[in-house]
């Protein structure tokens, strides 16, 4: 009986791995390939990563050689093995050594597609969203919009031709959404959110339990944005059809979605947060507290800690206790500087929870240690600035205006005026590149605040 390469233990691959290695040796024109072939099928199954790392490059080398000697037989497979290996880069953030393995692979798969485009497109569109999830992860903005528009027109063609891709479809919309959620395009990132929901919930009637976290993590991201622009009934409205989804998921996969229904319930209580019911707020972050795990297991659940520590504490800081708020934002700090080197949301909210922490300071008096606060804050957005001039740009205008009132209240008019100007500008620019009504009465109203200051 043949034994399939999937029911195969780690220790069984490694053992035949041994023997087409030795018989390699003696007949390499025959066992060459299946080295290859094992190598790769052995890399899939490693939990360690370095060695999934080693197989991979050792089968891409033998492929290498292969498909130099034969290439119409063996392209293909050295583009599967260099798509693999790439994608272990990404995910581990090696991104110098994934991107030039995707691009690569792009211009092998794009060959293959001219000869058999039904067998390769679809590859050459998953390899687009590839470079382009790595891409959004580098900073280079514009390149990675450029793929994800490459890549949704490949995959409309394909939906096209076969059905069965709109599912592919529906998770590339979602992408491209999050990019440009990212970058402030928030009609754009509205619109592909809006249409991808729409086919998840066309393919939730054939397939539920396939599709369910799709759907629930399309709502989160549409919900972020109606949040951003001031669209609170949609907001909630669309967390808490995300929520009882998330719910459902969890009663049977909990150490995989409580995660994400802490996130969600987070999510909730900043939106009651800024509409005033710091109760409703207070108790959906205790709720939120009891799904996550100690300690946190992965970035995902790090930023739901840090941000449920800083939800509490705006609560805290709102309802006057204000030591209490000074502790949670002082935890939630240094969640966030455990990452925030590397990684652009923890700097983002690494920021914007030392802004809050400056207006508690000066709520109590304390302009000095305020000043400061605010002055750190500012030197992390000037960085994310840097890297993504049209990112953030919400948090950092209203953290401008929060650091304006505050020089306003210390007599610094002219330094005030700096900061109100810099938010004026942020939402003007906002304004011209979004169809939306949230970011001219936000002009109308710094521009009027602007006004006091002369």
């Amino acid at each position: 009986m043949v034994c399939n390469a999937n029911d195969l233990t780690e220790t069984e691959f490694e053992e035949r791995i041994r023997l087409y290695r030795e018989l390699a040796k003696e007949s390499p024109e025959i066992y060459r390939s299946k080295l290859a072939e094992t190598l790769r099928d052995c890399a899939r199954r490693r939990g360690d990563y370095s060695k999934a790392e080693s197989d991979y490059s050792e089968s891409l080398q033998i492929y290498r050689e292969l498909a130099q000697e034969n290439p119409e037989v063996y392209r293909s497979e050295l583009a599967a093995t260099m798509r693999r290996l790439a994608f272990l880069r990404l995910i581990t953030g090696d991104y110098s050594k994934s991107e030039p393995g995707f691009e690569e692979c792009l211009r092998l798969y794009r060959e293959l597609s001219e000869e058999d485009p039904c067998a390769y497109l679809p590859r050459v569109q998953a390899i687009l969203t590839n470079l382009a999830i790595l891409h959004s992860s580098t900073g280079a903005y514009s390149r990675a919009e450029s793929e994800y528009g490459e890549s949704l027109s490949i995959c409309r063609a394909l939906v096209k031709g076969n059905p069965d891709y709109v599912g592919e479809l529906a998770v590339t919309l979602n992408n491209s959404g999050n990019l440009h959620r990212t970058i402030g395009a928030y009609s754009k990132a509205e619109s592909e959110y809006e249409e991808s929901l729409q086919i998840y919930r066309q393919l939730l009637k054939k397939n539920p339990d396939e599709y369910r976290p799709g759907l629930a993590r399309t709502l989160t991201n549409i919900g972020l944005v109606h949040m951003q622009i001031g669209s609170f009934s949609q907001a909630e409205s669309e967390y808490g059809e995300g929520l009882r989804i998330f719910l459902i998921l969890a009663s049977n996969r909990s150490e995989i979605y409580d995660p994400y229904v802490a996130n969600m319930l987070n999510n909730l209580g900043f939106l009651l947060e800024k509409t005033g019911n710091y109760q409703g707020a207070e108790r959906l972050f205790h709720e939120a507290f009891t799904y996550l795990a100690d300690p946190a297991r992965t970035d995902f659940e790090r930023i739901a800690v840090a941000e449920n520590c800083w939800g509490s504490a705006v609560v805290y800081y709102k309802t006057g206790r204000f030591s209490e708020a000074e502790a949670s934002f002082q935890e939630a700090q240094e969640l966030y500087e455990e990452r925030a080197s590397d990684d652009e949301e923890f700097k983002c909210g690494l920021a914007k929870v030392r802004i809050e922490l400056a207006n508690l300071y000066r709520a109590q008096g304390r302009m000095n240690e305020a000043d400061d606060a605010y002055g750190k804050a500012f030197a992390v957005f000037r960085e994310l600035r840097e890297k993504n001039p049209n990112g953030w740009r919400i948090d950092r205008a209203d953290a401008a205006l929060d650091a304006a009132e505050f020089y306003r209240l210390k007599g610094d008019v002219d330094k005030a005026k700096g900061y109100c100007g810099e938010a004026l500008s942020l939402y003007q620019a906002l304004a011209s590149e979004n169809d939306c009504a949230f970011f001219e009465e936000k002009v109308r109203e710094i521009e009027g605040y602007l006004e006091g200051l002369r």
